[in-house]
């Protein structure tokens, strides 16, 4: 409208049409970026009256006060839950229906959680392929550096005890493809301490190990038990002056290597080499006893 009746000021903001039967104002607000309007069913006295309350407001908070912002998800499932306790409370509904929708919402919920964990899970296992392609590249790069290994890795900012790390794992792992196939990599801890004592469990037992322990939220100590268990070794001596102790758990480990002579060496000139260079080193191990005793030898 722009003809008002004598003596009416219209207002400098809001703009004014009339409809059959209504009025509709619209106007620009800034603070939701978009022009907005609204209805006025009445006269036109009272959409002048409207018009500069709304006038009023853009001109000192320069925001009508109309309209509702895009809420979150989040926010609409709250007041929804909320308006269902009211209408609840009120007798209107009954209270288990307005369980049914919050055991609904927190299922949802569930999902959503669920699948960024997946996502989380596959993103982990891309960081343990980089892992042990990174030890495949260093087996490279020392093969090729040979006397200037150390300078090499000086210069990509490795440390050799962590190099010696990705060496190990790759020596075990030969590629993530195997690993990939058997949908263990999401599974394995990134952590390369931990995959450093994963790596030495064979293919065929490490699924076995992953179903009785999380290697993710495992700490470092309980996962190099669970690999000692798998591999049958004896846990550490914790009591550093229990010298019986000590010298069993060096036995038994000894033992338990050439328990595994099988595995370790297929071939049969392998396993007779290893014999005798095992025999040769435990004879030089009885000289050294009794070079430190020799009064133990004198009849």
């Amino acid at each position: 409208m722009k003809d008002f009746p004598a003596g009416i000021m219209p207002p400098s903001r809001v703009r004014i049409y009339e409809r059959t039967g209504h009025f509709v104002l619209q106007w620009w607000d800034k603070a939701q970026k978009r022009n907005l309007c609204e209805r006025i069913d009445g006269d036109l006295v009272a959409a002048i009256t409207r018009a500069r309350q709304i006038d009023e407001r853009l001109e000192h908070f320069r925001s009508s006060g109309v309209g509702v912002q895009r809420a979150e998800h989040t926010l609409l499932v709250e007041r929804f839950q909320a308006d269902l306790r009211s209408r609840a409370d009120a007798g209107e509904i009954d209270p288990r229906t307005v369980r049914r929708y919050e055991s609904a919402s927190i299922t949802k919920l569930l999902d959503k959680i669920l699948k960024e964990q997946q996502k989380i899970d596959r993103h982990e296992g891309d960081v343990v392929a980089s892992h042990i392609r990174l030890g495949h590249h260093l087996a490279d790069l020392r093969a090729l550096a040979k006397r200037t290994w150390a300078k090499q890795l000086k210069a990509i900012g490795l440390s050799p005890r962590v190099a010696r790390r990705y060496l190990k794992i790759a020596q075990h792992w030969p590629n993530e493809i195997g690993l990939n196939e058997s949908d263990l990599l999401p599974r394995l801890p990134p952590d390369l301490l931990k995959l450093e004592w994963l790596c030495r469990v064979p293919e065929v037992q490490i699924g076995d190990l992953l179903d009785k322990l999380d290697c993710k939220k495992a700490t470092r100590p309980q996962v190099i038990a669970a690999v000692r268990e798998t591999l049958g070794e004896d846990p550490p001596v914790e009591d550093e002056h229990d010298i019986e102790k000590f010298v069993q758990c060096c036995i038994r480990r000894l033992v338990n290597a050439v328990d595994r002579l099988n595995e370790t060496f297929p071939e049969p000139e392998q396993q007779d080499r290893v014999c005798e260079l095992l025999a040769a080193e435990l004879h030089q191990v009885q000289d050294s006893l009794e070079a430190r005793h020799p009064e133990a030898n004198d009849p």
